[in-house]
């Protein structure tokens, strides 16, 4: 199975959302599961890999947990990354984009009044590392996404049903 860079879900639950919260909690607390780290706060709740498991690339599920109607709860997952991976990429993207788009303006400038030619170094060099960002990103999606597999096994079984990943 192919996962997007932050594969999602979207699923309704005919529980309320304090009951949909303290099923996945004890869930967690007991059997195969329970070396899984979780962390709750009203209408939210988050699953970790085991730390022995851990690595830098090792995945997380966030989930938002609201009532949509009387009885039923809208439950959103998102995988990715630890925060500190995501804020690390995150700022990489936009650094580099920065420089692409000065590094741009300022090759076209150049261009345009006939003078050096540095700017196009600045765009190509911001460009390429764009793109490995991205490559590192996909090889990073791929390292976890075992680990992404695991984390949604174990919420299907707390949840009782099973859920596509898109």
């Amino acid at each position: 199975m192919k996962l997007r860079l932050r594969p999602k879900f979207v699923q309704t639950v005919a529980l309320a959302p304090e009951a949909v919260q303290s099923r996945i909690a004890s869930h967690f607390r007991e059997g195969e599961f329970r070396s899984f780290e979780v962390k709750q706060f009203p209408g939210f709740t988050a699953i970790r890999i085991p730390e022995e498991d851990r690595h830098f690339w090792s995945p997380r599920l966030n989930l938002s947990i609201s009532n949509e109607e009387r009885d039923d709860t809208l439950i959103e997952g998102l995988y990715g990354p630890n925060a500190n991976v995501w804020a690390l990429l995150l700022f990489g993207y936009l650094m580099l984009g920065f420089g692409a788009i000065i590094g741009g303006i300022v090759a076209y400038v150049q261009y345009a009044i006939s003078r050096g030619s540095w700017g196009v170094w600045v765009f190509g060099a911001s460009t390429i590392g764009l793109v490995l960002l991205y490559l590192i990103a996909r090889m990073g999606r791929t390292v976890g996404e075992r680990q992404v597999l695991r984390i949604h096994r174990a919420y299907e079984k707390a949840i009782g049903e099973p859920i596509a990943i898109r």
